[in-house]
Order: structure tokens, then C-alpha cells, then sequence
């Protein structure tokens, strides 16, 4: 999986599990159990978000393992490269 895919994928699965949870918590009633396994299906989503986060958010330049921010970065933080065009854009912390 490329890694502007699984940025999206990842985005949309986060973003699906906030609503999921929100409406089950807005929508049932106390004591439901329609409200445990809402939110036991949005902790899954979050879940598969996180794991395909780690598995598959690499630099597509150098390839590093970018966890933290990977939804805000527009360039790899260590390469400096842009993810989009290649080009270096950003200095590297060292």
C-alpha cells in the first residue's frame, strides 16, 4: 500500500470510529448493549488504524517508519524530502 493510501485509509478509519462512538453514546439509551458493541466497533477501527499506520506509513524516499504527525507532515522528517514530488524541501534535524 503506498503511503498517500494508507494516510487516507487511516484517516478515514479514525474519523469513522469519533463518529461511531459519538453517536452511540448520543443516540442509545443507558444500559443499551447496542452501545457496547458501537463502541467496541469504533475501538476496532482505531485499532486497525493504528496498526496500519505502523505497518505501512513509510517515506516513500528513504523509507523511515513515520508514526508521530504522519497526518500533518508534508515532507519526511528524515530525509527532508517532500512525499508528493521527492524534492527536498526541509533540513534535517541530525
Amino acid at each position: 500500500m503506498s503511503f498517500k493510501k494508507a494516510k487516507t485509509v487511516m484517516t478515514v478509519l479514525l474519523a469513522l470510529g469519533a463518529v461511531i462512538c459519538v453517536l452511540a453514546l448520543i443516540t442509545f439509551k443507558d444500559g443499551s448493549p447496542y452501545v457496547n458493541y458501537a463502541i467496541f466497533a469504533a475501538i476496532a477501527l482505531i485499532i486497525v488504524a493504528f496498526i496500519i499506520c505502523y505497518l505501512w506509513c513509510r517515506c516513500p524516499n528513504c523509507g523511515a517508519r513515520i508514526i508521530r504527525n504522519v497526518l500533518k507532515l508534508k515532507a519526511c522528517p528524515y530525509c527532508g524530502k517532500d512525499f508528493e514530488t521527492g524534492k527536498k524541501v526541509m533540513k534535517v534535524k541530525k
